[in-house]
């Protein structure tokens, strides 16, 4: 990996962010300490900008947990309101989030 300190090579970033979500919580910092520096902070402030993200998604929408996965993500109910969007379906789960279906209320088209 390049970037020892300074300014990381992005590319670093992305393929250890990858590897650091793919470990349990409890190996991650063990992880993360063999990064420079660099790849390392960066690494850590997109890990704590996950959580933060995974937090807002908890707290507001009485989400229940994913079926499926190693239970990072949670699934979001049908028929839950979130702001102008009413939630139909969850349509497909990935490393990065989950995809849902859902009706725009205001415009009255599927989203």
């Amino acid at each position: 990996m390049n970037g020892s300190s300074g300014n990381p090579d992005w590319a670093d970033v992305e393929r250890a962010l990858a590897e650091a979500l793919e470990l349990p919580e409890e190996r991650q910092a063990a992880f993360l300490e063999k990064l420079p520096s660099g790849v390392r902070a960066e690494v850590q402030s997109l890990l704590r900008a996950h959580l933060r993200a995974a937090g807002f998604l908890e707290g507001g929408t009485g989400s229940q947990s994913s079926a499926g996965g190693a239970g990072r993500h949670k699934a979001i109910a049908a028929n839950t309101q979130i702001g102008s969007y009413r939630i139909e379906a969850m349509i497909g789960e990935g490393g990065m989030g989950v995809v849902y279906r859902a009706l725009d209320t205001k415009l009255n088209r599927p989203v």
